[in-house]
Formats: C-alpha cells, structure tokens, sequence
C-alpha cells in the first residue's frame, strides 16, 4: 500500500480514479494517507473528480479530504470535476463547497471555464462527428494528392486492385468495430491500458509500441513525401530534402502543440486545398478521363487478369489505403458522451475513407496518360496533370497544393502519435518524463517532439543508406508502417475475443453488432494481411529493408522495457524495503518489566 509508481501515485490515487468505494475504505482503515500527492501535485480526490466517480467523491470528502488543494497548475477539484463526463460531480461539489467556483488556476481560468467547454453534449456530439470526417479527409488527402497507394496493385492488374480494396474496406469495417469497444471498456477510449486490463502490462506495451512505432514511421514516409516532392517541383538538389522535413515537421510541430487554436482550421485549409487540385485536373481532364477508363477496362472483363498469387501480392495496397482510420479512436477521449459520439464519428469517418479511397481507385485508372505510364512514376498525379495543363513554372507553382493533403495527414499522425506517448508515459509504460503537457494548451508537446525528432532520425539514415531514392525510401517505410500496425491489430482483436470469451461486458460502452463473428473474421484477415507484408520482399526485393527495420525495431524496444520494467521493480522494492525499516526504527520498543 505504500508502494508508488511512476507517477508517484499510490494505491489511493488508482482506487480513486477507478472509483472502488470499498478499496477507498480497506486503505483508509489501514491509515494510507488519502491526500498524498503525484507528481503532478494530485490527490486521490483529483483523480475521482476528473474522472467522474462521484461515489469515490463523496466517500473522501466523508474522509475529510480537501477539494481546495491545488494541483502543479494551480487547479482544484471543481476544476478537473468541470472536465468529467458527469456534470452531477462538478455541481455536488460547488454546492458544497461555493468558495472553489472563483478560484483561478495558474492560467487565470476559472471552474466555469472548463465547465463552458463541456457544457453541451449535443454540440460536442456533432463536433464529434465533423472532426471524424475531417480526420478521415486529411488522411486520405496524401492518397488523393499523390496515386503512389494504389501503384504495386496496379502492377497486378486492375481487377485485383478492386478485390484488394473491398477486402481491405470490410476489414477495417469489422477491425474498428471490434477496437470500439475494447478501447471504450473502461469510458475513456484509452488503447494500451484497456489491453493491459485484459492480457497484462507487457502485452499493453506491445500493442502501444506497436501503435507507436506505426505513426513514426508514416511521419518518416510523409516526411520523404514532402522533400522528394519539393525536390522535383523546385528543382532543388537532393542533399537539401533534409532542409524541408526540417522546415515542414517544425511548422506541423508548432500547429500541434503551440497554435492549438488555429490547428483545426489549419487542417480544413490544407484538406480542402489538397483535394480542390484534384478537383481541378478532373473537371479539365473530363474527356480525356472517361476515354482512358474506357481503355483501362476494355472488354469488360477487368478479372481476367486475377489470380490468387496476384490478388496476394496486392493486398498491402490496399491495407496503406485505409491505414490511419483507427486513429479516429484515439479522439474519443475528448468526448463528453462517449456511447454516442465515438460510434457516430467513426461511422462518418469510415463513410468518408471509404467514397475518398474509391475516388481515388477510379481517378488513378483514369489519370492521364495511362495507367501503363503512370504506374512506374514517382508522383503519378503530377506527371498527369502536366500531361493535361504543360509543365511551365506557373503550373508547377500551383502543383505545390498537392504538397497541402500530404502536410494534413502529416499533421493528424504527429497529434496522434503525441498523445498515444504521452497516455502511455501516464500509465507507467514508458519513461514518466515523456508525460508533461503544456500547461496552457495541454498539448503533449514533450513527447510530440520526441516522436518527430525519432522519425526523422529514421528518415536521415534510410536516405542515406539507400542512396536517396525515394521510392525505396517510402517502400522501407510502408512495409514497416502496415508491420506494426496489423501487429497491433493482432493483440487489440485477441484482447476483444478475450472480453467476450470471458463475457465482461458490463464495463463496455460500446458494443461491435458483428460480434464475436465479427473479429474472429478480422483476425484471420489480419494474418493473411501479416504474411502478405511478410512476404512481400520476396516479389518486392525493395520492401526487405522496411520488414527487417521493424522487426528489428520491436525486439530492441521490447528488451530495452524489459531492462526498464526490471530496474523499476528493484527500485520499488529497494523503497519498499527502506519505508519498512524506517517504520520498525521508529516504532517505540516496549518497556522491560521490572
């Protein structure tokens, strides 16, 4: 009970936050301290109130517990009650104790501040829901601005490029389905931790790492994207590619951490500039466009060309495409009715992967000049929009729009993989430094620049190392994204069998209509999906470097936490032990009889 972890956080502070009222009255029988601070200056009152346990609440008030007390940011109580899912928290409080509602934090906000933001579930609801859209768009903005997805299934032919991307498209449909509800288990939509819950903590740690290790290395590709992009529209030499990742991870970096507040229009810029000179091509293009798909699919008979070898080979494309929509989990966090809006804005961010990645398939078979010419192109939409308009420094200028949807999806993997971080260091599963949030924006600005400065680590020896061809460069690097993600995969859909098996649905939020049916489909695409990837250097020789660098990356970052979990657990046990023998010192030894 006088154990801490990383946090600093005691037994307290974890039965508070989970609100086992009973828990609450065994410690306190046993006089554990109920106002002990974490590192960020908490209590166990903290804890309940921010997260909505009104029982647990009231039961440390009862204690004696002091909701006055003020955290490392100057909050109280009715502070972190005010951001809780249950306004009846925040009101209990401030009827009781009136003296808190015109206490200001460190930033000079008041409770009614953070209540005002929290206020209105409907509104919140349908914010919810634009941000689902949103996200999906700018995720699919560097698919729309650049055909590079859907290249390698070209190479196989068209009919199983169609095949690959309605697999693909029914996959993830059941995987999110499925991650829903394990991750919305415990009402707060945070990934690792419900896998902890359900498998254990080295398990919880794959999967983050996992999750982790993806976003950074979509970072590295996009990151690629923009030099070799800027290289081939400015005519700049190559050696200086590393000048616009810089430039470009540094300006994304600033959006996700300092100008929170014009982050999300920011976003809705680069989105629609991105998808406008798609738009653009097409509606000047029109004829040529419907001549070229008529010739892609002459005959009719666009399966003739499918095999069961071919439609293998092609699957990954089809995974890079969708890739990105489970992120949209990660946002239910800042939900205030979580039951409603999560499946609402993963619905209509699905919808609206799904209607942009099918414009896509059908834009790439009827890009000009062909899918013959384009599918062996580094920026196939670019080579066809000079095709259509002449290559001229007026149009590579306007060309620079497409550089706007890969900066988008840019930015929603940098705020991701931000978070995922940093919700990782709270839960004691990485170094606890790699918690700290700005402390007026709240951004994981720490571990944000962590993750950009280590993608780009990866990107400068891959250019390096492969001699700046770009086209190896992003094969390294989507080959060991699509690893890392179906791994996770893998873990999260165990995790959701697991749930059901043992029939623990009372704690779930949410619950996938597909089912045990459902996920158990999921899984086995998942692993035809793993071999696929797995296999593919040996069609593809330029994706072993990707499969070998994730591999390789995973077994480093699994026995560098192994040696972490063990130095904490020999830490623990050394202050364990310490605590002990200072109690025993102090305790008065009784009197000899004489």
């Amino acid at each position: 009970m006088l154990t801490v972890d990383a946090q600093q956080r005691t037994a307290g502070h974890l039965a508070a936050r989970a609100g086992h009222v009973e828990v609450l009255k065994l410690l306190h029988a046993h006089g554990v301290d109920m106002e002990a601070l974490d590192r960020f200056g908490r209590a166990a009152i903290h804890l309940a109130c921010e997260h909505g346990k009104a029982p647990a609440m009231k039961y440390l008030l009862d204690c004696g517990a002091r909701p006055g007390i003020e955290d490392n940011s100057g909050r109280n109580a009715l502070h972190l009650a005010c951001c809780c899912e249950d306004p009846s928290v925040g009101q209990a409080l401030a009827s009781q104790f009136p003296q808190l509602v015109f206490q200001s934090d460190a930033h000079g906000r008041t409770p009614l501040f953070y209540a005002a933001l929290n206020a209105h579930p409907h509104s919140q609801g349908e914010v919810t829901k634009a941000q689902g859209t949103w996200q999906s768009c700018s995720v699919a903005a560097v698919i729309c601005g650049d055909f590079v997805a859907w290249q390698p299934a070209f190479g196989q032919g068209i009919g199983c490029a169609l095949i690959g991307y309605f697999v693909a498209a029914l996959f993830y449909m059941l995987l999110v389905s499925s991650l829903t509800e394990v991750m919305s288990r415990m009402g707060d939509a945070e990934g690792p931790r419900q896998v902890a819950a359900c498998i254990g903590p080295r398990t919880s740690f794959l999967a983050g790492l996992m999750e982790c290790l993806k976003c950074t290395l979509i970072i590295a590709d996009i990151a690629a994207a923009t030099g070799a992009l800027m290289e081939e529209l400015t005519g700049s030499p190559s050696d200086l590619q590393p000048l616009w990742w810089l430039l470009f991870c540094a300006l994304i970096l600033l959006l996700n951490t300092k100008l929170m507040s014009m982050s999300v229009q920011t976003l809705m810029a680069m989105t629609l500039s991105s998808l406008a000179i798609v738009v653009i091509y097409f509606l000047f293009s029109s004829g040529r466009t419907f001549d070229l798909a008529q010739e892609a699919m002459a005959g009719g008979d666009i399966l003739s060309d499918v095999s069961l070898l071919a439609f293998f080979k092609s699957l990954p494309a089809g995974i890079w495409c969708f890739l990105g929509l489970e992120e949209m989990l990660w946002f239910g966090k800042f939900a205030v009715d979580l039951r409603t809006n999560l499946p609402r804005a993963l619905s209509w961010a699905y919808a609206t992967l799904f209607i942009l990645a099918m414009m896509t398939l059908i834009c790439s078979l009827a890009a000009s000049p062909g899918t013959h010419v384009t599918t062996h192109q580094k920026f196939p939409l670019l080579v066809a929009y000079f095709d259509v308009f002449g290559e001229s420094r007026l149009t590579r200028y306007f060309a620079l729009l497409l550089l706007f949807g890969i900066l988008a999806s840019l930015h929603v993997f940098t705020f991701v993989a931000g978070q995922m971080v940093t919700q990782m260091a709270e839960d004691s599963l990485l170094p606890a430094c790699l918690a700290q949030r700005d402390g007026q924006t709240g951004a994981p600005t720490y571990s944000s620049a962590v993750v950009v400065v280590v993608a780009l680590l990866f990107l400068e020896v891959v250019f390096q190392a492969l001699d700046h061809q770009y086209e190896e460069i992003r094969a390294t690097f989507t080959s060991g994204a699509s690893i890392c993600a179906l791994g996770g995969y893998m873990i999260q859909l165990c995790c959701f069998i697991l749930i059901r098996y043992r029939n623990q649905l009372e704690d779930s939020m949410f619950l996938s209509p597909f089912g045990m049916l459902g996920a158990g489909t999921a899984l086995v695409l998942t692993i035809v999906f793993m071999a696929s990837v797995l296999s593919s250097p040996l069609f593809h020789p330029v994706n072993f470097c990707g499969v070998a660098v994730s591999l390789a990356l995973l077994l480093l970052a699994g026995c560098l936490h192994e040696s972490y979990r063990r130095q904490q657990k020999r830490r623990a046990a050394r202050s364990g032990s310490t605590i002990l023998q200072n109690m025993e010192t102090r305790t008065p030894q009784p009197e000899a009889r004489a």
